[in-house]
């Protein structure tokens, strides 16, 4: 029986990084253009691997598609820009703790 690469590999290849300020947790953005949170178990805990967990927030359309990750200074909001067509992006903020995406601005054209 075979098993799908995501099942095999659910994190990918990671492209960038962000810690967030109060919580034990990462946004990433991945090599198949995927922003995804981790939280993990504070420093201290047993067997941290195993407790971590895989939070799937949002997916880009284009290669390139996910940009400038930033979080609130809460720490319960992430900012990002995302490529909406090929030719425009916009800002997104995504609520960490319910996984709700909103597009903040209009889109930007550029050429």
């Amino acid at each position: 029986m075979s098993k799908k690469l995501d099942e095999l590999d659910p994190l990918g290849r990671p492209w960038h990084m962000v810690p967030s300020p109060k919580h034990d947790a990462l946004a990433v953005i991945n090599n198949r253009e995927e922003l995804l949170l981790v939280r993990y178990p504070a420093s201290g805990s047993q067997s941290k691997l195993a407790k971590c967990s895989l939070k799937y927030i949002d997916k880009a359309l284009y290669e390139d598609g996910l940009d400038d990750l930033t979080f609130s200074p809460c720490g319960n909001y992430l900012g990002y820009c995302y490529k909406n067509t090929l030719m425009s992006s916009i800002i997104r903020v995504a609520n960490v703790k319910t996984g709700k995406v909103h597009n903040v601005t209009a889109p930007s054209y550029y050429m």
